[in-house]
């Protein structure tokens, strides 16, 4: 009996170490998933700062439209 205790409790201790590993695993991948989220946001947002720079802004000067983008998304 006292063995059958021992083996549950085994058990019961492997599946809840699983379980964390499975939980840090689920959570480090939300968090890469995140971070290259973010970067492809500014990847885009300069794209098209760039291309509003180029069709309808003269040389040097940034459009109020993207000025309202940028500090938009910009993280708090």
């Amino acid at each position: 009996m006292n063995g059958d205790f021992e083996h549950q409790v085994t058990g019961n201790g492997h599946f809840a170490a699983t379980e964390v590993k499975l939980q840090e695993q689920k959570a480090t991948l939300k968090y890469n998933m995140f971070k290259g989220l973010k970067m492809e946001i500014k990847s885009c947002r300069l794209l098209i700062k760039k291309l509003f720079d180029t069709l309808f802004t003269p040389p040097g000067a940034v459009s109020q439209l993207v000025q309202w983008f940028i500090l938009d998304l910009r993280p708090s």
